[in-house]
């Protein structure tokens, strides 16, 4: 599966677990793109909660200074750090070298006095090749997927070569689809196996949005499912996607996918939507993805 990767790139993930130890903890997260964790987008601080019972909080203040908050039993250290030069990543510190925050790759580790308090790795990055973006996945199990994009013949489809011989029943599966937009693990069956998620947006004014999940069958196989179709009937007046005309937006909340979208009113424009937003809740029920709930805000 070795590639040859020419720059690497790095997938943001929105929601981080961590440990004193480098083992991750059950609080992990993950995100990408318009993926994002909608209980801490209102939040300027992005938090990591370790399993030691440490809190890290921190902002970029510009791109040379970052702000950080350690917090442990009800205590609060505020810090602010200064770039400094690494071999690799990017690494900040305050003016005595006590306090670290580094991140390379999407991985992310804070130390006090060279001890390392928090550390987390990216489950999703994202590198090149010649013909486009490769994400590499990386399961909880270990096992490695990879997704290899090929746009080189047009910017609004992707020939998608997904492939992996860590799997029991080697993978390799061949798609087109519209752009991928996000990629990202979730366990919404609660199985103890992570699904792959990858989200695409169309081209154009509509930027409608479709959602492709690779299920793990307790890491023997892959199983391919899709969010059902939107009918013409589900966007009337009254019914479950009406005023829906793309521009969607899908991340995860309380172990559900959620699909958030403007909504228009009948004499509305394509850029000017009125009718405020509204979210869609799918569930992951015997390999399928299905509409759990609605929530108009």
């Amino acid at each position: 599966m070795t590639k040859r990767i020419i720059a690497v790139l790095i997938v943001a993930l929105i929601t981080f677990g961590c440990t004193n130890s480098g083992k991750k903890s059950a609080d992990d997260g993950s995100g990408s793109s318009k993926l994002r964790n909608d209980d801490e987008s209102q939040q300027e601080l992005k938090s990591l909660t370790c399993s030691n019972g440490y809190t890290i909080r921190y902002r970029d203040i510009d791109p040379d200074s970052l702000y950080v908050e350690v917090i442990k039993d009800n205590k609060t250290e505020k810090h602010q750090m200064k770039h400094v030069p690494s071999g690799s990543g990017a690494k900040y510190q305050t003016d005595d070298g006590k306090f670290v925050f580094w991140s390379h790759h999407g991985d992310f580790t804070y130390y006090i006095d060279d001890e390392i308090i928090c550390s987390y790795i990216a489950p999703v990055k994202i590198g090149l090749t010649s013909s486009g973006p490769l994400y590499t996945v990386t399961y909880k199990s270990g096992k490695i997927l990879e997704v290899e994009v090929d746009n080189s013949e047009s910017a609004s489809i992707n020939k998608l070569n997904i492939t992996s011989d860590d799997f029991k029943e080697a993978i390799s599966i061949k798609m087109e689809t519209d752009p991928i937009t996000a990629v990202f693990l979730a366990d919404l069956d609660k199985n103890g196996y992570e699904e792959l998620y990858l989200i695409t947006t169309s081209a154009g004014s509509g930027s409608y949005g479709e959602v492709y999940a690779f299920i793990s069958d307790m890491d023997v196989k892959i199983i391919q499912c899709s969010i059902p179709e939107i009918s013409e009937n589900e966007t009337k007046n009254g019914a479950i996607f009406e005023g829906y005309m793309g521009h969607d937006t899908f991340y995860i909340k309380n172990s559900l996918l959620a699909r958030e979208f403007p909504v228009y009113k009948e004499k509305d424009s394509n850029a000017n939507p009125s009718g405020g937003k509204k979210k869609i809740f799918y569930t992951l029920e015997d390999n399928k993805l299905k509409v759990l709930s609605n929530d108009k805000k």
